[in-house]
């Protein structure tokens, strides 16, 4: 029987019963291994737990050439752990990706990363205000190093979401550069973008629905910047050096580089923006949604 030191602190019952069943597994498992279980534990009791990463994966890691830490938030992809019906990806059914992002839950026991993003997302969905605070902690402590090293501190909040990132946080930290992926037209509309000039926004293309991606093409014409995911890194190579439909080679970046996409050339007005192209890994590169474009 547990005692109320092991009893976990959220509600699982807000989130789809697969989830639910592999966060009981890990916290019962951690219990039995441990003795304790960081499921019964505030996220300021955890020692070490933070929710932004530093320089943990490869290709952020590529920003350090170039003077740029880069702090990046991942949480649980798409609808795991959420309520029924709801996203942390508002455009993920219209750009239907949303099928890719899952990963798999309630088939064995998780790995410790996807339980530790777990933990986030549930921060996010029933925490709050605590996640923004501890959000808004680091990003300052993270920003202090950066700048005692001579360095810029990027902060990328959604790694494996889409979710607005506050204009209070935005503003209390003029001299940090965010920057997100998105497949949000609506909220990353030029008027909404002229609030938050320390917010660089790379449109995320998806051709798996026509509206979606014509809207996205009309952003591109207008000068915004967006990314296409191509099948393979040989695809990428050849728009790089041929263009791809009507955009010429010399308005493509290979987005593989680095991820420090605030870096990246902005159109004059007048132009249309940069395609900003990356090649398929993973279970990407099986994707027949639209999402993945073959050249």
């Amino acid at each position: 029987m547990l005692n109320a030191a092991d009893t976990i602190i959220f509600d699982l019952t807000a989130i789809p019963m697969s989830t639910r069943l592999a966060i009981l597994d890990d916290h019962a498992h951690q219990l039995e291994t441990k003795g304790y279980s960081y499921w019964s534990q505030e996220p300021e009791d955890r020692k070490g737990f933070k929710l932004l990463g530093v320089g943990q994966d490869a290709k952020t890691k590529k920003g350090e050439k170039l003077g740029v830490d880069t702090a990046i938030l991942y949480l649980s992809p798409a609808s795991n752990a959420t309520p029924k019906g709801t996203t942390l990806c508002s455009s993920a059914v219209i750009a239907k990706c949303l099928k890719a992002c899952l990963y798999t839950a309630g088939r064995g026991r998780m790995s410790s990363v996807e339980m530790s993003r777990l933990y986030k997302t549930l921060l996010f969905t029933q925490r709050n205000s605590t996640f923004w605070d501890m959000i808004a902690t680091e990003v300052k402590a993270l920003a202090l190093r950066s700048f005692k090293a001579g360095r810029t501190l990027g902060v990328r909040l959604n790694g494996t979401s889409d979710v607005l990132v506050p204009d209070w946080l935005l503003a209390a930290n003029p001299d940090v550069q965010f920057y997100d992926y998105s497949k949000n037209i609506t909220y990353y509309s030029d008027s909404n973008l002229e609030r938050r000039a320390n917010h660089h926004v790379t449109l995320s293309y998806s051709q798996a629905n026509f509206e979606y991606a014509d809207s996205v093409v009309a952003a591109f014409k207008e000068g915004h910047n967006v990314a296409v995911v191509f099948r393979s890194r040989e695809d990428v190579e050849k728009a790089l050096k041929s263009g791809y439909k009507d955009v010429p080679a010399d308005r493509i970046i290979d987005g593989d580089e680095t991820d420090v996409r605030f870096m990246d050339p902005r159109a004059s007005i007048g132009e249309m923006g940069y395609i900003v192209a990356l090649y398929a890994k993973g279970n990407a590169k099986s994707d027949t949604s639209g999402f993945v474009i073959d050249y």
